[in-house]
């Protein structure tokens, strides 16, 4: 299953980037920790723009693309936030080069748009998100909610060509509980849509309760905060190799 290693850029610094992951040594600047990311066997990123969805600010777009065209990252990176025209999906794929964009709100709210950047891009490049809280449709992390069943409006966007789905259980994200994983596991197999958990995921055990519903429609999942905190044993190992690796460079 592929993990996607979250950044959530605000202000030109990652949010996620705690004192306790600063004392594991992760930095808030972007680049340099998508970098350091990558050096610890990172296989994709997942960068979301707070700037851009809260604010329409274009002001994070130049380390996305210092990010992107970075060789010694190299690593596909899927970008959230703010897209809601089509000419912001027309500079993230072709002038800056993200490998897919996410859209969330303006799915919901311009299914439309949805349908042209299918058409002009292809599906592997648009992947829609599907936020659930209390089993109601949302957007904007739960602040916005619609009286649309999820389940329906994923099936709305399977007829627009979409074929992945960003799942988020807000209440799992905002770490009230645990991600639903049978809800997940039935959504994904009504749909047939493949399927990215948002979100929730804090250690072991939660990944092997997501590998426990068996759904082949779920094959990947973004985590951020528990990485920064080193929450899987296995970052102690890609840390240490990484040093062993710098200090037979500089020797």
């Amino acid at each position: 299953m592929l993990v996607f290693a979250a950044i959530v850029l605000r202000d030109g610094k990652n949010i996620l980037s705690s004192t306790e992951a600063a004392e594991n040594g992760y930095p808030a600047e972007p680049y340099a920790l998508a970098r350091m990311l990558r050096e610890e066997n990172a296989r994709a990123l997942h960068i979301v723009d707070l700037d851009a969805a809260l604010e329409g600010s274009e002001q994070n777009r130049d380390v996305l693309r210092a990010i992107v065209a970075a060789p010694e990252i190299g690593i596909p990176v899927e970008y959230a936030g703010g897209i809601r025209r089509y000419e912001d999906a027309q500079i993230l794929l072709r002038e800056i080069g993200v490998t897919r964009i996410v859209l969330t709100r303006a799915a919901i709210e311009e299914p439309a748009l949805v349908e042209r950047l299918v058409y002009e891009f292809g599906a592997k490049k648009i992947t829609v998100g599907v936020e659930v809280k209390e089993g109601k449709l949302c957007s904007m992390r739960g602040a916005r909610t619609y009286a649309i069943d999820p389940t329906r409006h994923a099936a709305h966007m399977k007829r627009l060509g979409i074929q992945r789905i960003i799942y988020t259980d807000i209440a799992a994200e905002e770490h009230v509980r645990r991600p639903d994983y049978g809800a997940i596991g039935a959504f994904a197999r009504n749909t047939g849509l493949t399927v990215t958990l948002d979100g929730g995921v804090r250690n072991r055990a939660d990944i092997a309760a997501l590998e426990a519903v068996r759904s082949e429609e779920i094959d990947s999942m973004i985590i951020g905060r528990p990485l920064y905190e080193r929450a899987f044993p296995c970052q102690e190992l890609w840390a240490l190799a990484e040093r062993i690796r710098r200090d037979k460079q500089s020797s």
